[in-house]
């Protein structure tokens, strides 16, 4: 016959063995997300509807941060592309050309805007693309790294 205490530490141990395992720590977040309020200077300059418009990245954020996802992300800064890497992929014609559209007045940059399909230039384009960039290469490398 089994001692009671025998039985007892058995369903103990039958018990230990049928528990769940212990939760792990909780992991740093992975998901990276980047957000400037400078990139939303590119904008039509005669506020025709576009679907490239700031007020679309705007209300893209505020879901996030509604939904809670921008507080369990690693948020990071924009940073400007160095020359170098533009580069890479672009003519030193379409960099100057990029750098220098903002500064152009208004009826410059439209005579240039008529040379593209469905692309606007304003005052905060220049920025807004040299961080565009930047941040791409940015997260790449983040992502690269992990």
């Amino acid at each position: 016959m089994v001692s009671l205490r025998a039985a007892r530490d058995r369903r103990r141990r039958a018990m230990a063995a049928a528990s769940p395992p212990p939760v792990p720590a909780a992991r740093p977040p992975r998901v990276g997300l980047l957000y400037d309020e400078r990139m939303c200077a590119h904008a039509t300059p005669d506020g025709e509807d576009h679907p490239e418009n700031p007020e679309r990245l705007r209300a893209i954020w505020r879901k996030l941060d509604a939904e809670g996802f921008t507080s369990r992300c690693v948020l990071l800064k924009a940073k400007e592309a160095e020359d170098k890497y533009i580069a890479s992929v672009h003519s030193q014609d379409h960099i100057k050309l990029m750098k220098e559209i903002s500064s152009k007045n208004y009826s410059s940059r439209n005579k240039i805007t008529r040379k593209f399909n469905s692309i606007y230039f304003n005052q905060g384009s220049s920025e807004s693309a040299v961080l565009a960039a930047g941040s791409v290469i940015k997260v790449a490398e983040k992502v690269a790294a992990a």
